[in-house]
């Protein structure tokens, strides 16, 4: 009976552990062509607060808008499937692409960055494959389109 009780409240006691999603993407080459992303949902709130700051025909567009927290929860069970061996699998070096960054952490003090150079749409059928749909899905659910990703 003890048992019983004891994992009842264990699972009641679970919460999320991500409290933020932050996503930029920079072209040292190309002027107007970065964003940033950033989605925070504080412990079991029901909306996600999103802003975004990136370029449309060469104006920088601000957007802040509030999504729910099941959108948010699919996003980042979405992060929890990249693989970080799938990542270095498929390193690339260069110098003229573009740098493209998925942070993600509690608002505290753990943190997790991915940051890989050169990611493009194309790279759905590669080791790339879950971290592009994590972008794909943030940038749907800013309602941005990037030429690159979506």
């Amino acid at each position: 009976m003890s048992f019983f009780v004891l994992l009842c409240f264990y699972g009641n006691a679970q919460t999320r552990k991500i409290d933020y999603i932050k996503l930029e993407n920079s072209n040292a080459v190309l002027l107007y062509s970065g964003f940033e992303i950033t989605i925070s949902c504080i412990d079991n709130a029901t909306e996600a607060h999103l802003t975004a700051n990136y370029y449309e025909d060469h104006k920088l567009v601000k957007k802040e808008v509030e999504v729910s927290s099941k959108k948010f929860d699919l996003i980042v069970n979405q992060i929890l499937k990249i693989n970080n061996r799938d990542l270095v699998k498929d390193f690339s070096i260069g110098l003229d692409g573009a740098t493209t960054s998925l942070e993600f952490g509690d608002m505290l003090t753990n943190t997790i960055k991915y940051r890989i150079w050169g990611l493009y749409k194309s790279d759905i059928n590669t080791n790339y494959k879950e971290f592009l749909i994590a972008v794909q899905l943030i940038l749907n659910t800013a309602n941005i389109k990037i030429d690159d990703f979506n």
